[in-house]
C-alpha cells in the first residue's frame, strides 16, 4: 500500500518543478535570444559584405542602384554609431 504524501511533501514537490518550470524557460529563452543575435549579426555581415561589393567592383556588376547603395550605407553607420554612443552611454551610466 502506498502512504500518503505530507502536505509540507507535495509543496515541497510542486516548489520543485515550479522552479524546473522557470529554468526551462529560462534557458529556451536564452536559446532562442543568441539563435536571433547570430542571424542579426549574419545580416549585418551579409549587408556590408554587399556594401563594400558595390564600392569596390565596377557599375556593370552592381545589382542595387546607387539609392540602394546609399541606403544601404546610411544603415550600415547608422547602426555603428548607434552602437558607439549606446556603449559610451552605458559607460557612464553605469
Amino acid at each position: 500500500m502506498a502512504e500518503r504524501e505530507s502536505a509540507e511533501e507535495i509543496a515541497s514537490r510542486q516548489a520543485n518543478l515550479e522552479h524546473r518550470r522557470n529554468e526551462n524557460f529560462r534557458d529556451h529563452f536564452e536559446r532562442a535570444a543568441i539563435c536571433g543575435l547570430w542571424l542579426f549579426s549574419i545580416c549585418i555581415l551579409l549587408a556590408g559584405a554587399t556594401w563594400f561589393y558595390h564600392v569596390v567592383t565596377p557599375d556593370a556588376w552592381h545589382w542595387l542602384s546607387p539609392d540602394g547603395t546609399t541606403r544601404l550605407q546610411n544603415i550600415l553607420t547608422g547602426g555603428v554609431v548607434a552602437a558607439v554612443a549606446g556603449g559610451h552611454l552605458k559607460r557612464r551610466m553605469g
